[in-house]
């Protein structure tokens, strides 16, 4: 009986000295998380440069409208941003402003060309058609 009481007391004592994690609990914490990191950061930044790619397209067809609105007013189709200023405005993400380029005509085929160094392909509005596109070529 004796025996018994020690081996109860030898138990009791091994689970409540516990103060913490073991160094192997804590080397698999980290490793899930580094885990979980690596699968989800290449989806973020995919996620990221889509909403960058998506705005470059918006910022195409509001500064197209704009242009449009102002060359159709003025008779002037040599519209250039500062011109526009008052109306058209393109985003800025993360403190780099998109890059915008003019090239209407009042024979209807010229081109308006946003891009931004994080997205990696232009937008162009192609006067011809109306449509934006991705990339340079409007046919």
């Amino acid at each position: 009986m004796i025996a018994g009481k020690a081996n109860n007391v030898m138990k009791r004592a091994t689970y409540t000295n516990r103060n913490g994690f073991t160094l192997v609990e804590l080397m698999i914490v980290i490793a899930v998380i580094g885990i979980l990191a690596s699968i989800s950061l290449p989806s973020y930044q995919k996620y990221r440069e889509e909403a960058t790619c998506k705005t470059m397209a918006s910022d195409a067809r509001n500064v197209a409208s704009a242009a449009l609105s102002y060359s159709m007013c003025t008779g002037d189709w040599d519209v250039a941003l500062a011109e526009i200023q008052n109306v058209f405005h393109p985003s800025s993400i993360s403190g780099i402003d998109a890059t915008v380029s003019f090239g209407l005509n009042a024979e209807g085929s010229g081109t308006i060309q946003v891009s931004h160094p994080q997205c990696s392909t232009p937008f162009t509005f192609c006067q011809s058609n109306g449509r934006v596109v991705r990339g340079e070529d409007c046919g």
